[in-house]
C-alpha cells in the first residue's frame, strides 16, 4: 500500500473529524481569496503610472475682491474685463525667474476627480462614450508634462480654434482601429438641448488617473479658443479658474516663501489676486494618506485578523491531530519507517485536505465575481486575476498547514519507538 492510499484510508477512518476540518479550511480559504483579491486590486492600481507629473508643480489659488473690501470697485467702473485681468496676472507670474511653465484650466485638478462627465459621439451618433472632460490651455499640458500615446511629451502648435485630445482608453471605446486614425477625425459633444457641437480630434494622450488607488478613466482635454475662455470667464468668474505653475528643478525648496515675498504686488491684477500657493506633491501625498486611512488600512487590519485567526485555527488543529497520533508514529517507526517518511505522511495528509477544500471556496469566489458582488470596477474580472489570487491564497494556506504540521511532526518523529508506544 503506497503512502497516498494510507492517507486516504486514515482520512476515511476519521471522516467525521475530516468533514469538519474540510469545512473550516473551505471558509478560511474563501476569506483568503477575498482579502488577497482586495489587496491585489489596490496594489495594482497604485503601481500603475498616474500620467500626471506633479513634481515641482503648484496651484495658485485665485480669489476676487468681495464687495466692501479695500480696493473693490463695481463692475461698471472697471477698466479691464475678467479675461484681461487673468491674462495680466498670468503674464506677471510667467516673468518670475524660477517659473518654467504656467497653465490655466477649469475643474482639471490632477489630484481630485475634477472635470465634468459628458457624452461624446463619433460620426454624430454611431459610436458614443461617456468621458471625463477637462477644459485646459496648452500651458496646462506642459506644466504636468502630459505625454502622447507613445510616451513622448505632447507638442501642440498654437491654433485659434478649440479641439479635443482623447485618452487611449477613449479610443478603444470609440472603436478606432489605431490611434493613428484619431487626428483629423471629428467628434461631437452633447452641449444640451439636443445640440451636438463638432470638435476636431487633435491627438491621443496617455491614460490618466486622479486617484492613485483607482483605475484609469476614459477622458479628454478640451483645448479652448480665446473666445471660449472669455465666455467661460464671464460665466464662472476668474476666481473659479485654476492657475498652475511648474518651477525649475531645484527651485522648489523655498519657492512658496520667496515667490510670495518677491512678487508681492504683482500677485494682483485688477480685482483678482493670488490667495494661496499649494504644492501638488503635498496634495498627492495627502490623497494617498487619506485613501490609506479610510479604505486600505481598515481592510489590511481585517486581513491581518483573518490571517491570525485562520493561522491559529489551522495550526492548532493540525498540531493537535499530530500529537494525538504519537502512538501511530511509534508503531510506524517500529515497522521500519524513517523520520522523513513520517513527516512526508503528515504533509501529504495536509495537502490532500487542502486540495479538496480549495474547489468549493474557489467556486464561490468566482461566482461572487461573476455576480459583481466583489469589486470588478477597479479591476475587471479575468482568468488572470482569478489565477493570481488563487495561487497566492493557496500558498498562504499551505504555509499555515505545513507550519502546523512541521513542529509536532518533527517533535514526534524524534521520539524513541518505545516512548512513542508508551502513549498507547
Amino acid at each position: 500500500m503506497n503512502m497516498f492510499q494510507v492517507v486516504i484510508k486514515q482520512l476515511w477512518s476519521e471522516r467525521r473529524q475530516t468533514v469538519w476540518l474540510l469545512l473550516e479550511l473551505t471558509v478560511v480559504f474563501l476569506f483568503l481569496l477575498m482579502e488577497v483579491d482586495f489587496s491585489w486590486i489596490k496594489l495594482k492600481n497604485y503601481m500603475e503610472p498616474r500620467g500626471f507629473d506633479v513634481t515641482n508643480t503648484y496651484q495658485l489659488k485665485l480669489k476676487r475682491l468681495a464687495p466692501g473690501a479695500i480696493g473693490y470697485r463695481p463692475a461698471d467702473e472697471l477698466e479691464q474685463t475678467e479675461s484681461e485681468m487673468l491674462e495680466q496676472l498670468v503674464g506677471q507670474v510667467r516673468l518670475y525667474p524660477d517659473v518654467e511653465e504656467v497653465g490655466i484650466s477649469t475643474s482639471a485638478s490632477p489630484v481630485a476627480g475634477g472635470g465634468w462627465w459628458t457624452t461624446v459621439f463619433r460620426r454624430d451618433s454611431l459610436c458614443q462614450a461617456n468621458l471625463q472632460g477637462r477644459a485646459v490651455d496648452e500651458g496646462y499640458l506642459r506644466v504636468f508634462r502630459l505625454c502622447d500615446h507613445n510616451g513622448k511629451l505632447l507638442d501642440l502648435r498654437e491654433a485659434d480654434r478649440s479641439r479635443l485630445l482623447v485618452s487611449r482608453l477613449a479610443c478603444d471605446q470609440f472603436g478606432y482601429a489605431s490611434v493613428a486614425d484619431v487626428p483629423g477625425d471629428t467628434l461631437y459633444m452633447d452641449t444640451g438641448n439636443d445640440v451636438r457641437e463638432p470638435y476636431p480630434a487633435f491627438g491621443v494622450f496617455m491614460d490618466l488617473k486622479s486617484r492613485p488607488f483607482r483605475p484609469y478613466q476614459a477622458s479628454f482635454f478640451l483645448l479652448m479658443s480665446r473666445q471660449e475662455w472669455n465666455e467661460r470667464l464671464q460665466q464662472n468668474q476668474a476666481q473659479r479658474m485654476e492657475l498652475w505653475v511648474r518651477v525649475r528643478e531645484g527651485s522648489d525648496v523655498h519657492f512658496r516663501e520667496y515667490f510670495e515675498r518677491e512678487m508681492a504686488e504683482r500677485l494682483w491684477a485688477g480685482q483678482i489676486y493670488v490667495s494661496s500657493i499649494i504644492s501638488m506633491e503635498d496634495e498627492v501625498a495627502k490623497g494617498i494618506d487619506t485613501e490609506m486611512k479610510q479604505n486600505v488600512e481598515p481592510m489590511m487590519y481585517v486581513l491581518l485578523f483573518v490571517l491570525l485567526t485562520a493561522f491559529l485555527g489551522v495550526f492548532g488543529t493540525f498540531w493537535l491531530r499530530t500529537r494525538l497520533r504519537r502512538s501511530e508514529i511509534g508503531i510506524r517507526m517500529v515497522m521500519g519507517a524513517s523520520r522523513s517518511a513520517i513527516g512526508k505522511l503528515f504533509f501529504l495528509e495536509g495537502l490532500c485536505l487542502t486540495s479538496v477544500a480549495v474547489f468549493p471556496a474557489l467556486l464561490i469566489y468566482v461566482n461572487l465575481l461573476r455576480a459583481e458582488i466583489l469589486n470588478v470596477y477597479d479591476l475587471p474580472y479575468t482568468g488572470g486575476r482569478v489565477l493570481l489570487v488563487a495561487v497566492v491564497s493557496l500558498f498562504i494556506l499551505q504555509t499555515m498547514i505545513f507550519t502546523g504540521i512541521w513542529f509536532p511532526a518533527r517533535k514526534a518523529s524524534r521520539l524513541r519507538p518505545t516512548d512513542a508506544l508508551h502513549y498507547e
